[in-house]
């Protein structure tokens, strides 16, 4: 059993926050932003792990859900912008 992790700090945030994908493999990672209404309004794509991705610059106030994919797991949190 793996130990993935997605961390996200400060949340909540006033501005920006920031991201980081855990992963024991350390297999790259896509990290997807989403609405509560589903849309996508953030990708990154092949981030490596325990690489830090600022979050959020560029968002209206609200809950979002930051997903990551290493090729094997998902792992989701829910985010929000203040």
């Amino acid at each position: 059993v793996s130990d993935v992790q997605l961390v996200v700090k400060p949340n909540p945030f006033n501005n920006t926050t920031s991201a980081m994908f855990v992963s024991p493999n350390e297999q790259p990672v896509d990290l997807t932003l989403t609405s509560v209404s589903g849309e996508i309004v953030g990708k990154w794509m092949a981030i490596t792990p325990n690489m830090e991705v600022v979050v959020g610059d560029n968002l209206a106030v609200g809950v979002y859900f930051l997903t990551s994919w290493d090729g094997t797991h998902y792992k989701t949190a829910k985010i929000i912008k203040q």
